[in-house]
């Protein structure tokens, strides 16, 4: 039996975040016996990473037969042109939806700053393949259904709402689908969050995208001098721009076993968010216990609308944060909602499922 499981890039032991929801998953899949190969468009070589082995797309010469073609957040331009040039040696495929790859960008991207000239490049440059990426996904999607098996799963009710509206199709066009979350690292379950410093509120999010909301937490800062802020992040939108006196920006990402040290240094977090599919790291947040603010929006909801110690406002910031915290309850006990046993271990279920039923229905 020979699975493959494409990904447009891959964690690295150089970038250990890249794409970690993939990862977290096919660590899983490894320790529960499943045998497979990851391969990355992104990797020039094979390299071994927490003991997956990660290919470069031309291994596939080395291979006669794939029983289950795994294709993560699949893109026209690396994904469908591999699936379509090595038809013949695939017999089953399923996709896994994440986000952007199956919507319009233009529909949830705030164009950055001009002055950032790379980044508002790369802007332009998605809205332009919008324009075909959408129309060719679709198309592609139908033809491989006529051709073999095709199976998908969605990470949320809203992603498959969105798909919906943006591919002008009904839920029918993806079917057979099923609608699973992406696991959070197991780390933000077995611990549980115990304040133990002298912090007010923490951020970890991208600097450069909009859709995360630095800038919404740069401005509840300034607008809340009583509390000390800390974001944590890489990106180069905010050099050289005058902060409040009372945020600090640290240029600097972690693995999650570090941030779940780091969490109970803090009395609450929050995380802002303009669009998303799911919110991982909302979720991991949620999950270990610090109380949480994020946005008002139905995804939000939609995944931590069970979490007691999470709230939800309005971008617009028409709230008062010190009012917000002191209501916000504490967790009381472990929602196990997103561990592996109730996200990864439904999907390993679903891939043997898929391996041994022609039909592909389950």
């Amino acid at each position: 039996m020979k699975i493959l499981i494409l990904a447009e890039n891959y964690p690295h032991p150089s970038h250990p975040e890249t794409q970690a929801f993939i990862h977290t998953r096919n660590i899983f899949y490894q320790s529960k016996g499943l045998d497979f190969s990851v391969i990355s468009f992104r990797a020039n070589e094979a390299y071994e990473i927490d003991g997956i082995k990660v290919f470069p797309p031309s291994i596939i010469s080395a291979i006669n037969s794939v029983d289950l073609c795994i294709s993560h957040a699949p893109n026209i331009r690396n994904h469908i042109r591999f699936l379509k040039k090595h038809l013949r040696k695939i017999h089953k495929i399923l996709f896994v939806f994440h986000g952007y790859e199956a919507l319009y960008t233009k529909n949830r991207s705030i164009a950055p700053d001009r002055k950032l000239s790379r980044h508002f490049a790369k802007y332009l440059a998605n809205i332009l393949y919008d324009v075909i990426k959408i129309p060719l996904l679709k198309s592609s999607i139908k033809k491989l259904k006529d051709r073999l098996p095709v199976h998908s799963v969605i990470v949320s009710e809203s992603l498959l709402d969105d798909m919906v509206k943006d591919m002008g199709c009904s839920e029918g066009f993806f079917r057979p689908f099923s609608i699973i979350n992406n696991p959070i690292n197991p780390i933000f379950n077995e611990k549980s969050y115990s304040y133990k410093g002298n912090e007010d509120i923490i951020c970890i999010r991208s600097l450069d995208d909009k859709k995360y909301g630095a800038d919404l937490f740069i401005e509840l800062a300034r607008k809340t001098t009583d509390r000390n802020f800390h974001l944590f992040g890489k990106g180069s939108a905010y050099k050289g721009v005058p902060m409040p006196e009372n945020l600090t920006i640290i240029q600097q990402f972690f693995r999650a076993e570090d941030i779940v040290n780091l969490l109970d240094k803090y009395k609450a977090g929050i995380l802002f968010t303009r669009w998303d599919s799911q919110g991982i790291l909302a979720c991991e947040f949620a999950a270990y216990g610090i109380p949480l603010i994020t946005s008002d929006l139905p995804i939000c909801h939609e995944m931590l609308k069970d979490y007691p110690n999470v709230a939800f406002v309005s971008n617009n910031l028409d709230f008062d944060l010190n009012t917000i915290l002191k209501e916000i309850p504490q967790a009381t006990e472990k929602n196990i909602r997103f561990t592996y046993e109730e996200t990864a271990q439904q999907e390993l279920n679903l891939i043997y499922d898929i391996l041994k039923d022609s039909t592909c229905v389950v």
